[in-house]
Formats: C-alpha cells, structure tokens, sequence
C-alpha cells in the first residue's frame, strides 16, 4: 500500500503543477498493482468507467489511467473513491460557481478519496473482527457454561 500511497502524491503533485501525469510512470505502475494484488478485473472495470467519463468530457486522459489505476491497487474500493473524488469535484465547482470554468487537476481530489476510503475500510474491518471475535467468545463462554452443568 506504500507503493501506492507515494505514487498518489506524486501524481497529486505533477497534476497540480503541470495537469499532467506522465505515461511513463502511470502505465508501468498499473501493471505493476495488477501483478501485486491480482485486481486485473477492476483495472478493467475502473478504466471502462474513466472512459466514460473522458467521452462526456468529464475527465482527461490521465484521470482514467489514475482511476485504472486505483482500481488495480483497491479493488472493489476504487467504486467508492471514483464516486468521492467525482463528488468532491462537484462541490468545489459548485462552491467555486463564480469563477471562471477551468479544468481542476482530479488527481489531488482523488488522493485525499483515496486516504479517506482507506480510513474507512480500515475502520469497518475492524469493527467486523471485532464483531466476528465477540461472537467466537460469546459461542466459546455459552458451551463452557453448558458442560459445567
């Protein structure tokens, strides 16, 4: 998750600065989250639902390959931060509705859906071990009752 984090921010940072992110590094890093954590399928996914957004004019280029890309490291958590990032980028423009219409850099928006949706996830598995070791131990307490009877 290192890997993935630091190649975030530094995508975060080139969009910022230039509104672009080079091929050069996003392709092999894809490929790259592909092999560690097997997510082929929601690459592929992830990278669909970019292009379509690039075909409304919605997200450039390089903001599907960084959804294609998210979708490699996360998996199925990728729907979640696609859904936060396009949402947050609503509510800046709409916030922002005055100023002139210019393309935002999606990466940065994107990043913190990503810190968030990590936080969150972590925070759910938590809460499901400890509902899964509440139930073992109420399970182990209820049978040693029932042989001491």
């Amino acid at each position: 998750m290192t890997i993935f984090i630091t190649l975030m921010v530094v995508f975060a940072i080139t969009d910022l600065l230039w509104r672009w992110i080079p091929n050069i590094v996003i392709l092999p890093a894809i490929i790259l989250g592909c092999f560690l954590t097997g997510n082929w399928l929601w690459m592929i996914v992830m990278f669909l639902i970019g292009a379509i957004l690039f075909n409304h004019g919605v997200w450039c280029g390089g903001d599907v390959k960084l959804l294609a890309l998210v979708g490699a490291f996360v998996g199925i958590w990728a729907l979640g931060i696609g859904l936060l990032t396009i949402v947050a980028i609503k509510a800046h423009r709409s916030i922002n509705s005055r100023q002139k219409a210019v393309s935002l850099p999606v990466a940065p928006f994107m990043l913190v859906s990503v810190c968030l949706i990590l936080i969150i996830s972590a925070f759910l598995n938590m809460i499901l071990e400890i509902l899964v070791l509440n139930k073992i131990a109420i399970k182990a307490t209820s049978s040693s009752l029932q042989w001491c009877r």
